[in-house]
């Protein structure tokens, strides 16, 4: 069986990010709203992009490793 993977616009992705790094919406909500699966798809999506950890933590004011744990 294959894996059905759903291809985002390099512009959506960013927006999606965006929108995680700069509200309160967590990574499930964002989930569910944009239809895509994956746990960890939001962290590989910013290394895609280049945004770094450090760049998270100034951007979100949040140490982002409490962010995944909160996850996890």
């Amino acid at each position: 069986m294959k894996t059905k993977f759903n291809k985002f616009p390099d512009e959506l992705i960013y927006q999606i990010v965006q929108e995680y790094l700069i509200t309160k919406i967590s990574q499930p909500e964002l989930m569910k709203k944009y239809n895509f699966g994956g746990p960890n798809t939001i962290y590989r999506w910013m290394k895609y992009l280049g945004i770094t950890k450090q760049d998270i933590e100034i951007i979100s004011g949040v140490d982002i490793d409490d962010k995944i744990h909160h996850i996890k």
